[in-house]
Order: C-alpha cells, then sequence, then structure tokens
C-alpha cells in the first residue's frame, strides 16, 4: 500500500512539473481535487456525487484532505539532509496539530465564479492555512503577513517565480513547492451548508479517535476490547498504532449501547 500511495505521489509531482493549471471549481485541493473523499470513503464514488460533494461538513471535507496528505508525505522518501528531515518531521507534527485544532480560514467571496473554492493564505479574522500555519510555527507570523500581503488568494504553485521567502523557507524545511501546493486546501466561501455524509457512511456522533483526534468518526470505527475507553478511526487502526496484542471490534454501525470492555473481554478469552 505504501508503495501505491508513493506512485501516485510521484504521478502528481510529475504532473505539477508539466506547468498544469490548478483545478478551479469546487475542489478542495486545486491539484489533487477531491481524491482525499475517495482514499477515506474507499465505498464512495466521488464522481457519482458531483453535486453534493459541496454539501460535506466543510470541516470535516478540510480535514480528511489534510490527513490524506499527511500519509502522503510522512511515506515520501527524499533526498534531504539530516538538518532538513528534522525540520520537516516538526512540520508533519505542527500539520497534524492544524489539523486537531480544525480553525480554518473563510475564502473571500468570488464574484466571477460564485460556486468556486478559492485558497486563503490568512482570513481577515486571523485565521491560518495549512501552509501558513507551518510558515508561522516555523518562521514566525510577520513571515505571514508578508506573503499574505501579496498572495492572499494566491494558488502556491502559481507563486513559484514571485514569491523568494517561501521558496527559502520551503527549501530549509526539506519541501517541495509541488507538496506545498498538494497541502494547501480551498475553502467555500458560504459555510452555511447542511453537513452531507451519504447514507451508506456512518457517523459515530461523540466519538474521538484516540489516535488523532478526530471527532466524530466516520465509516468504520474500531474498538479496543481490552482498553476501558479506546477507539480508532479506519486511517488510525491501519497505521497500527495501538498494542498488537490487543483485539478491536469492527464498528460499523453507530451505537452507544455497546458493552464495557470487561463484558466483552469475557466473550473473547
Amino acid at each position: 500500500q505504501s508503495t501505491g500511495h508513493l506512485f501516485v505521489f510521484i504521478t502528481l509531482t510529475s504532473r505539477m512539473l508539466s506547468v498544469a493549471p490548478p483545478i478551479s471549481g469546487n475542489v478542495v485541493n486545486g491539484v489533487i481535487g477531491d481524491t482525499s473523499l475517495s482514499w477515506f470513503y474507499p465505498q464512495l464514488d466521488v464522481s457519482e456525487y458531483t453535486e453534493q460533494v459541496q454539501y460535506f461538513n466543510e470541516t470535516e471535507r478540510i480535514q480528511i484532505h489534510l490527513f490524506y496528505v499527511l500519509n502522503l508525505l510522512s511515506k515520501r522518501v527524499n533526498n534531504l539532509t539530516e538538518k532538513q528531515k528534522i525540520n520537516r518531521d516538526k512540520c508533519l507534527g505542527y500539520l497534524m496539530e492544524y489539523i486537531k485544532q480544525a480553525s480554518f480560514p473563510l475564502s473571500a467571496f468570488n464574484e466571477d465564479c460564485p460556486k468556486e473554492r478559492l485558497p486563503c493564505f490568512r482570513d481577515d479574522n486571523g485565521r491560518l492555512c495549512a501552509v501558513a500555519y507551518l510558515v508561522a510555527r516555523t518562521a514566525g507570523t510577520d513571515a505571514v503577513s508578508t506573503i499574505n500581503e501579496e498572495f492572499k488568494y494566491s494558488y502556491i504553485y502559481t507563486m513559484k517565480d514571485k514569491c523568494q521567502l517561501l521558496l527559502d523557507w520551503k527549501q530549509k524545511m526539506g519541501f517541495s513547492l509541488e507538496e506545498l501546493a498538494i497541502i494547501q486546501p480551498t475553502y467555500n466561501f458560504n459555510r452555511q451548508q447542511i453537513n452531507y455524509t451519504p447514507q451508506h457512511i456512518i457517523r459515530h456522533e461523540g466519538v474521538k479517535c484516540d489516535g488523532c483526534g478526530i471527532i466524530p468518526i466516520i465509516g468504520v470505527r474500531y474498538k479496543c476490547v481490552n482498553c476501558p475507553d479506546y477507539d480508532l478511526c479506519g486511517t488510525c487502526e491501519n497505521q497500527q498504532i495501538h498494542d498488537h496484542t490487543h483485539v478491536f471490534l469492527k464498528l460499523r454501525r453507530h451505537s452507544t449501547a455497546i458493552p464495557q470492555s470487561q463484558v466483552l473481554l469475557e466473550k473473547f478469552y
């Protein structure tokens, strides 16, 4: 599976290097579009939900995209210096921190294309995009202000010959411009939307993933039988971050009437 992710990433990087224009419209990223939804919801044919995609919960939609990108970046092999590797690892940790905080910008209204999502480096209320957050945590808010002054609504890939500050920063942190462009989400001007999830996708309301912190868990929920209160989402369970000797229940339906772990253990041992 790791090899597959790397192949996808190499393919996407090649596309960027061919100077392809950003994908516009109702997609969460200007390079890979809504690939993250297909990854997070493997049973969902995103093309089948072209119109409904805009009604996905906005916060969850951005979080899913960033989780997907984090998964890609953590598996990519780079020819980096030791210092770059250290800086890059720190940034990936900050990216996880940003995902958990779930404080995302609101893009400006696009009069020419009112339904089109746009990137926003820092909005008028000071909320930062994912890349701006990484810059702020490692280079300070002054660097964010400098970039935001000229490139507030710019796609990162279009900044490749124009923003030396960002180019110097990404080199120091061990990222390519293509990777930053894939991180950069777009945002919906109008957040007054329903929390749409396809009927066959389950939301485990009130249940938090003890791995990444996302709440609620969407899709399959993995409940540890050995621990008193421990749950994982599908992404974290796949990474095998918990004790491999513990038994997990695979829950495809939301339920508040799950027996306590001790009761469950008696059924297994």
